[in-house]
């Protein structure tokens, strides 16, 4: 299946520029290549390398990630020619652009990925991610659900209650109590700014489980031309037995479906392990699946097997076959 994603929000500069908060050595980087009707588009977040192993690094040298979520180069064409050509010019912005390398997390609806996968220096399949189609109704979408599912779902409609919410004070504190208990790494613990973008953002809503007029489950949705995504999602432990977190999905489901959309993208889980707890349960909510890819273009050969180097030099205990180790 082929869907336009440029009005995807993981496209969007809007979105990309939440990850280059000032004083971060990190800038949006656009770049657009056309030839008739053909086109070719990237947006990526530049971070300059300035320290590895607690080794400054000296002079103008950056490396590029995909914004948050998902991304890769924008094709909509499959002509051969034209991609070469394009990847080319790519090639040759990023060098002009002292960035080393890059890494991609590939949109799994990208459009003309076949085509473009022998680009890359590296390019693997990491996990499932779930997909629930949108144009059922709730009652052939039960049908599909598991008879427990649908138990706890009557049950949450008795007590629960969702809406949308604005109140950004009660999510970071149900998110932080989420990735403490998930001891998630650094990365996840966005600031004050990062959230309230968020909430600023054209296409996002923040909605809210609650009981007795608590929040216990909340999550961002993002909501734009066919695609919906959730995007993050915190739930009060303490509040576990009430299974808020069933509940939220499945009116985000019916809430999104009020947009319009194809398809709500639930991501997958916290690690690829078909058995990871988090995959499994998205899977109760939808049979569909998507594979997601990540990947890899190194610009500057020499350079990134030096960064690399040197980094293994800092870490000689550590085994890290990560592409942009010295990040890690």
């Amino acid at each position: 299946m082929m869907l336009n994603l440029e009005q995807d929000i993981y496209f969007q500069k809007a979105y990309a520029a939440l990850y280059a908060a000032a004083g971060s050595q990190a800038y949006v980087d656009e770049f657009d290549y056309c030839e008739g009707n053909h086109s070719f588009k990237h947006i990526g977040i530049k971070r300059r390398i300035s320290e590895i192993g607690g080794k400054a690094i000296q002079g103008d040298i950056y490396d590029m990630q995909t914004p948050y979520g998902y991304g890769g180069v924008l094709l909509n064409t499959g002509d051969t020619r034209f991609i070469s050509e394009a990847f080319k010019a790519y090639r040759t912005h990023c060098s002009k652009g002292h960035i080393t390398a890059a890494f991609y997390t590939f949109h799994p609806f990208l459009p003309n990925f076949e085509e473009m996968k022998s680009q890359f220096n590296f390019l693997r399949k990491d996990r499932e991610v779930v997909i629930v189609p949108l144009e059922s109704s709730r009652e052939d979408r039960w049908a599909g659900y598991a008879s427990n599912t649908r138990n706890i779902l009557r049950n949450c409609a008795k007590q629960l209650t969702y809406s949308l919410s604005d109140d950004l004070q009660a999510f970071k504190a149900l998110y932080y109590q989420t990735m403490e208990k998930n001891k998630a790494s650094n990365f996840y613990y966005f600031d004050d700014a990062y959230f309230e973008g968020l909430l600023n953002l054209e296409d996002c809503s923040l909605v809210s489980v609650e009981y007795e007029g608590k929040a216990i489950s909340m999550a961002f949705l993002f909501h734009s031309d066919v695609l919906g995504h959730y995007h993050l999602s915190a739930n009060d432990s303490a509040y576990s037995k009430l299974n808020g977190n069933y509940f939220l999905l499945e009116e985000s489901i019916e809430f999104l479906k009020t947009k319009q959309l194809n398809y709500f993208m639930l991501g997958g889980g916290r690690t690829n392990a078909e058995d990871d707890s988090l995959y499994k349960f998205k899977r109760k909510f939808s049979s569909m699946t998507l594979p997601y890819y990540i990947g890899g273009m190194i610009f500057d050969e020499d350079k990134y097997a030096e960064l690399c180097n040197l980094w293994q030099e800092c870490n000689p205990e550590i085994k890290n076959n990560y592409f942009l180790k010295y990040r890690f």
